[in-house]
């Protein structure tokens, strides 16, 4: 019982900002392929349309 004390008792320690960057770097790619996906259902050809309009 006194164990469990001391795990509850214990400090929060907040994670290292590198983990933090790299976790909403992680998700920021993550949503990019979700919406590149979408985008390929959607209109099959917007790949090539993007690269005319770049050029």
């Amino acid at each position: 019982m006194n164990e469990e004390n001391e795990i509850i008792q214990q400090e929060f320690v907040p994670s290292p900002k590198w983990k933090r960057v790299l976790a909403w770097i992680m998700f920021a790619i993550v949503c990019i392929g979700i919406v590149c996906w979408l985008l390929g259902i959607a209109f099959p050809t917007w790949p090539e349309a993007v690269k005319d309009w770049l050029k």
